[in-house]
């Protein structure tokens, strides 16, 4: 079933039928005038909705969503019968939510049933939704590949151009011109690309072929494929030029910046923690009542020192610093699987020249120690 939004001559009328409503001081319900309501054919069930709290409609809508005060974006957010939210892997990725593995069978999954200290404000008014969640809830991997667009056709040609001459008394001159030229496709999310070098000397020309080769990302695996004129990438064979195949860990996938770690102490339960660096909000996220502990905070510089709120819900705050040279930022990371195999490729030889293939592996074995074979 497909949901549309509230019609505007609903909401005018609701707001119309609410100039007539008497409120009590203890009451939190609204009452609206069921006689305009009636009138202009609108069912009072309606009115019945709306009067609790701001809420959405049944359905789904476009929605400006804001975690922990951060805009995420505009995203499409499900709600149900009652107006609650219902949460999907599909909207927690996107709002930079750790995945929760929730079953497609379900037919809303509450937010607040894995994080019960979670907060939830919907703002109809403005098409927009506010979540306040714990910082476990928070997936601090930037590299999410479910937010990335793949896909698209698009080529490119990059060149570099010198030219020089040379003159002297009593000697010809010299002319020397040289060109560095790149062609390049992307299709089907494959990379092809090519570079040539032409050169004239003095009338001599010559053209180099420096690499031809065509190459995936498996970003599942992340792990790149290369096909082609390659140089191979090992400890034992490193430049090698060939012709051949490779497998590589794809770095830019690769996790390379790490956050730090915050330990403090809230009173109160709700608490709101809010960490700044150089005066600039970086990272919030609301703790309970109690110690706690915020891990891979993310940083803007490894030099600066952080200052960090407890914002109570009583109003008052407690404040204190992490300084600089506490960031334990270093981290230890194998090398990966890579393989490769092909022949060397030396067009100036005139022997025959000797396949190769290369297999390695990097293990860690703990904080400050590495295995690589």
């Amino acid at each position: 079933m497909k949901y549309l939004k509230l019609p505007l001559y609903i909401k005018t009328a609701l707001y119309c039928s609410l100039a007539t409503t008497t409120f009590s001081a203890l009451a939190e319900e609204l009452n609206f005038d069921m006689g305009i309501l009636t009138s202009r054919g609108i069912s009072p069930n309606v009115a019945q909705y709306f009067s609790r709290a701001p809420r959405f409609l049944p359905g789904s809508h476009t929605v400006m969503v804001k975690i922990n005060g951060v805009n995420r974006g505009s995203l499409v957010a499900r709600f149900d019968t009652e107006g609650q939210l219902c949460v999907d892997d599909d909207f927690l990725s996107a709002s930079g939510l750790v995945s929760l593995n929730i079953s497609a069978k379900e037919t809303c999954h509450s937010l607040q049933e894995d994080y019960p200290s979670a907060i939830i404000t919907p703002l109809p008014n403005s098409e927009s939704l506010e979540l306040f969640v714990p910082a476990q809830a928070l997936d601090n991997n930037l590299l999410s590949l479910n937010n990335v667009i793949k896909g698209g056709t698009a080529g490119l040609f990059n060149y570099n151009l010198y030219a020089s001459r040379s003159e002297s008394s009593g000697s010809d001159s010299r002319n020397y011109a040289q060109a560095n030229l790149e062609a390049g496709l992307n299709f089907a999310e494959w990379t092809l690309r090519s570079r040539y070098m032409l050169t004239n000397n003095d009338g001599e020309y010559r053209t180099d072929s420096l690499y031809t080769y065509a190459e995936h990302v498996f970003q599942a695996q992340k792990m790149r494929a290369q096909v082609g004129q390659i140089n191979v990438n090992s400890s034992l064979f490193s430049g090698a030029p060939i012709n051949g195949v490779q497998l590589i860990p794809e770095q830019g996938l690769a996790q390379d910046t790490q956050g730090v770690t915050i330990n403090g102490i809230a009173r109160t339960h709700q608490a709101r923690v809010e960490v700044r660096q150089s005066g600039q909000i970086i990272y919030t996220a609301p703790v309970n009542a109690g110690a706690f502990t915020l891990e891979n905070v993310p940083i803007i510089r490894s030099n600066t020192d952080l200052n960090v709120s407890v914002v109570e819900t009583d109003g008052s705050t407690t404040t204190f610093t992490v300084p600089a040279v506490s960031f334990n930022l270093r981290e230890l990371t194998p090398a990966g699987l890579t393989m490769s195999i092909g022949r060397i490729r030396d067009t100036t030889s005139d022997y025959s020249l000797p396949w190769i293939y290369n297999i390695s592996d990097g293990w860690k074995l703990s904080e400050n120690w590495l295995a690589q074979a």
